[in-house]
Protein backbone atom coordinates (compact mmCIF):
# COMPACT_ATOMS: atom_id res chain seq x y z
CA UNK A 1 0.00 0.00 0.00
CA UNK A 2 1.14 3.40 -1.16
CA UNK A 3 1.24 5.98 1.96
CA UNK A 4 -1.85 8.64 0.99
CA UNK A 5 0.23 11.71 1.27
CA UNK A 6 2.80 9.99 -1.50
CA UNK A 7 -0.52 8.15 -3.60
CA UNK A 8 -2.21 12.18 -3.58
CA UNK A 9 0.69 13.89 -4.77
CA UNK A 10 1.60 11.57 -7.48
CA UNK A 11 -2.03 11.62 -8.79
CA UNK A 12 -1.67 15.77 -8.45
CA UNK A 13 1.31 14.91 -10.93
CA UNK A 14 -0.35 12.95 -12.97
CA UNK A 15 -3.36 14.51 -13.06
CA UNK A 16 -2.76 16.88 -16.08
CA UNK A 17 -1.37 13.87 -17.75
CA UNK A 18 -4.13 11.66 -17.44
CA UNK A 19 -7.14 14.26 -17.65
CA UNK A 20 -8.61 14.29 -14.13
CA UNK A 21 -7.61 15.86 -10.29
CA UNK A 22 -8.88 15.48 -7.43
CA UNK A 23 -11.24 17.58 -5.91
CA UNK A 24 -11.41 17.80 -2.07
CA UNK A 25 -14.81 18.50 -2.06
CA UNK A 26 -17.87 19.25 -4.48
CA UNK A 27 -17.75 22.79 -4.59
CA UNK A 28 -13.79 22.51 -5.62
CA UNK A 29 -14.69 19.43 -8.03
CA UNK A 30 -17.73 22.19 -8.96
CA UNK A 31 -15.81 25.27 -9.42
CA UNK A 32 -13.08 23.61 -11.75
CA UNK A 33 -15.68 22.48 -13.85
CA UNK A 34 -17.45 24.20 -17.47
CA UNK A 35 -20.13 22.55 -16.61
CA UNK A 36 -23.25 20.96 -18.65
CA UNK A 37 -24.29 24.30 -19.33
CA UNK A 38 -20.62 25.52 -21.21
CA UNK A 39 -20.68 25.63 -24.68
CA UNK A 40 -17.96 23.52 -25.26
CA UNK A 41 -20.24 21.43 -23.39
CA UNK A 42 -23.76 21.22 -25.39
CA UNK A 43 -21.35 21.49 -28.75
CA UNK A 44 -19.87 18.52 -28.00
CA UNK A 45 -23.42 16.95 -27.78
CA UNK A 46 -24.72 18.39 -31.64
CA UNK A 47 -24.27 15.04 -33.88
CA UNK A 48 -23.63 12.89 -31.00
CA UNK A 49 -26.93 10.99 -31.27
CA UNK A 50 -27.65 7.98 -32.84
CA UNK A 51 -30.10 9.07 -35.19
CA UNK A 52 -28.90 10.45 -38.54
CA UNK A 53 -30.99 13.12 -40.85
CA UNK A 54 -33.53 10.36 -42.27
CA UNK A 55 -34.25 9.38 -38.47
CA UNK A 56 -32.62 6.28 -38.55
CA UNK A 57 -30.53 4.50 -35.80
CA UNK A 58 -26.98 4.40 -36.75
CA UNK A 59 -25.79 1.09 -35.66
CA UNK A 60 -22.12 2.17 -35.46
CA UNK A 61 -23.69 3.44 -31.44
CA UNK A 62 -24.16 -0.13 -30.82
CA UNK A 63 -21.19 -0.82 -28.78
CA UNK A 64 -20.28 -2.83 -25.38
CA UNK A 65 -21.92 0.50 -23.29
CA UNK A 66 -24.92 -0.27 -25.15
CA UNK A 67 -24.64 -3.78 -24.43
CA UNK A 68 -24.65 -3.37 -20.92
CA UNK A 69 -27.47 -0.95 -20.43
CA UNK A 70 -29.32 -3.27 -23.01
CA UNK A 71 -28.80 -6.25 -20.35
CA UNK A 72 -30.06 -4.31 -17.74
CA UNK A 73 -32.87 -2.81 -19.25
CA UNK A 74 -34.16 -6.18 -20.37
CA UNK A 75 -33.84 -7.09 -16.96
CA UNK A 76 -36.30 -4.82 -15.54
CA UNK A 77 -38.87 -5.08 -18.93
CA UNK A 78 -38.68 -8.70 -17.60
CA UNK A 79 -40.20 -7.73 -14.49
CA UNK A 80 -42.70 -5.45 -15.69
CA UNK A 81 -44.04 -8.06 -19.14
CA UNK A 82 -47.53 -8.05 -17.95
CA UNK A 83 -47.83 -4.48 -18.68
CA UNK A 84 -48.54 -3.14 -22.59
CA UNK A 85 -46.48 0.17 -21.71
CA UNK A 86 -42.98 0.39 -20.21
CA UNK A 87 -42.73 4.47 -18.60
CA UNK A 88 -39.18 4.84 -17.97
CA UNK A 89 -37.37 7.82 -16.44
CA UNK A 90 -34.00 8.64 -18.30
CA UNK A 91 -31.58 10.58 -15.67
CA UNK A 92 -28.83 12.29 -17.88
CA UNK A 93 -30.43 10.72 -20.57
CA UNK A 94 -28.90 13.55 -23.45
CA UNK A 95 -30.95 13.59 -26.52
CA UNK A 96 -32.20 10.48 -26.69
CA UNK A 97 -29.56 7.69 -27.49
CA UNK A 98 -30.93 5.32 -25.23
CA UNK A 99 -34.56 5.83 -26.60
CA UNK A 100 -33.49 5.61 -29.99
CA UNK A 101 -31.94 2.13 -29.91
CA UNK A 102 -34.43 0.67 -28.05
CA UNK A 103 -36.74 1.82 -30.02
CA UNK A 104 -35.53 0.35 -33.03
CA UNK A 105 -33.72 -3.05 -31.32
CA UNK A 106 -37.62 -3.72 -29.36
CA UNK A 107 -40.14 -2.65 -31.80
CA UNK A 108 -42.86 -4.36 -30.50
CA UNK A 109 -42.33 -2.92 -26.87
CA UNK A 110 -44.26 0.43 -26.37
CA UNK A 111 -42.18 2.97 -24.84
CA UNK A 112 -43.24 6.01 -22.77
CA UNK A 113 -39.92 7.69 -22.79
CA UNK A 114 -39.01 11.06 -20.33
CA UNK A 115 -35.51 12.00 -19.95
CA UNK A 116 -34.26 14.44 -17.46
CA UNK A 117 -31.33 17.11 -18.47
CA UNK A 118 -30.12 20.51 -18.07
CA UNK A 119 -32.16 23.06 -19.12
CA UNK A 120 -29.39 23.83 -22.14
CA UNK A 121 -29.40 20.06 -23.14
CA UNK A 122 -33.24 20.27 -23.22
CA UNK A 123 -33.91 22.88 -25.17
CA UNK A 124 -31.18 21.60 -27.77
CA UNK A 125 -32.95 18.33 -27.34
CA UNK A 126 -36.03 19.84 -28.79
CA UNK A 127 -34.50 21.56 -31.55
CA UNK A 128 -32.44 18.83 -33.25
CA UNK A 129 -33.74 14.98 -32.18
CA UNK A 130 -36.93 14.01 -34.20
CA UNK A 131 -40.48 14.19 -32.77
CA UNK A 132 -41.79 11.07 -31.35
CA UNK A 133 -45.31 11.64 -29.16
CA UNK A 134 -43.80 9.17 -26.73
CA UNK A 135 -40.68 10.96 -26.03
CA UNK A 136 -40.09 13.76 -23.90
CA UNK A 137 -37.65 16.16 -21.97
CA UNK A 138 -37.70 17.92 -18.27
CA UNK A 139 -35.31 19.33 -16.54
CA UNK A 140 -36.09 18.84 -13.00
CA UNK A 141 -37.86 15.17 -11.07
CA UNK A 142 -40.12 17.39 -9.45
CA UNK A 143 -41.78 17.88 -13.52
CA UNK A 144 -42.23 14.04 -13.95
CA UNK A 145 -45.37 13.06 -13.64
CA UNK A 146 -46.46 9.70 -12.67
CA UNK A 147 -44.61 6.54 -12.09
CA UNK A 148 -42.49 4.99 -13.80
CA UNK A 149 -41.15 1.22 -14.36
CA UNK A 150 -37.55 1.77 -14.53
CA UNK A 151 -34.97 4.62 -14.06
CA UNK A 152 -31.87 4.57 -15.72
CA UNK A 153 -29.03 6.51 -14.91
CA UNK A 154 -26.31 5.73 -17.57
CA UNK A 155 -22.79 7.57 -16.67
CA UNK A 156 -24.67 10.06 -14.34
CA UNK A 157 -24.74 8.84 -10.71
CA UNK A 158 -21.09 10.37 -10.44
CA UNK A 159 -22.05 14.04 -11.38
CA UNK A 160 -24.96 14.46 -8.65
CA UNK A 161 -23.59 16.22 -5.71
CA UNK A 162 -26.06 13.57 -3.38
CA UNK A 163 -26.34 10.58 -5.40
CA UNK A 164 -27.53 8.38 -2.94
CA UNK A 165 -30.69 10.74 -2.48
CA UNK A 166 -31.46 10.70 -5.81
CA UNK A 167 -31.56 7.17 -5.29
CA UNK A 168 -33.92 7.32 -2.56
Amino acid sequence: MIPEPIRDGIRGFLAPIIGFRVAKSWSDATSRSSGYQSPQTINSLVGSDPVDELNQVIESHVGSRFQQIASAFLEGIAAVQHQSMVRVLDIGGGLGEYFFLFEKMVPSLELQWTIIETPVVCELARSTTPTRANLSWINRLDDAEGHFDIALMSGVIQYVERPYELLN
